[in-house]
């Protein structure tokens, strides 16, 4: 999408090395951290503009690589899903937006980066979508979104779909969700979203057709989540 609407020739793709890797973390597939270094240099091949820290056996490819950086400091960037606890730095985010991150940001191995204390304190909406939440789909569909503005998915799961959105900015704003790859069935719609501040929730239940659109209101760097159930 980025590189058909907006013209958009090739990334920065700034990561890969090796030493950032362990050989006992996994997300998708066992592989060595050079692997994993060198797999993600295969990605920049698609682009005709790349660059790279780190490119692993990828010797006389259209690759450019520069030198590594140094004095590195990664807190600015560190972006750990569904946390909810100001530990050393402050949420930009609401707690809607952090509970949407673990369908936005998908992986084989979904990571929760708060402490239990904190989930066990959260309402018991959000502690059942928590443990319910899957980590593979069948199906995915971008719905909405601009890079740095918003972004809307919905993925399906067997028979159940799992819709999610995340607002990059600060001003509030209401979307409207709609689903026309849904073509049959009846839901229950269970929607968490934004409460009436960022560190709190709102909830509602009730019935959903597929012809039925989803309204929805998001705080400034605010966010939601429905889990459709047939």
């Amino acid at each position: 999408m980025i590189v058909n609407n907006y013209g958009i020739d090739g990334f920065k793709f700034d990561a890969g090395d090796m030493g950032f890797y362990q050989p006992e973390a996994l997300s998708k597939e066992p592989v060595t951290p050079n692997k994993q270094c060198e797999l993600y240099a295969q990605f920049g091949l698609r682009f005709p503009l790349n660059e790279y820290r780190a490119c692993w056996k990828m010797a006389g490819q259209p690759l450019v690589q520069r030198l590594r950086d140094k004095n590195h400091k990664w807190q600015e960037m560190d972006y750990t899903p569904v946390g909810f606890s100001n530990v050393k730095y402050p949420h930009l985010t609401s707690y809607a937006h952090e509970l949407a991150l673990s369908l936005v940001f998908n992986s084989g191995i979904l990571h929760f980066a708060d402490n239990v204390k904190t989930y066990r304190t959260q309402p018991e909406y959000v502690k059942t979508f928590l443990k319910k939440v899957p980590v593979v789909f069948d199906e995915t569909h971008y719905i909405d979104g601009e890079p740095g503005k918003m972004i809307i998915l919905a993925s399906r799961k067997g028979n159940d779909w799992y819709v999610a959105g995340i607002n990059g900015e600060q001003k509030s704003k209401e979307v409207t969700v709609l689903l026309p790859f849904i073509k049959q069935g009846q839901f229950q719609l269970n929607l968490i979203t934004d409460g009436a501040d960022s560190k709190s929730f709102a909830n509602e239940t009730r019935s959903f057709k597929p012809s039925e659109s989803i309204q929805i209101k998001m705080l400034g760097k605010g966010g939601f989540v429905a889990v459709l159930s047939n």
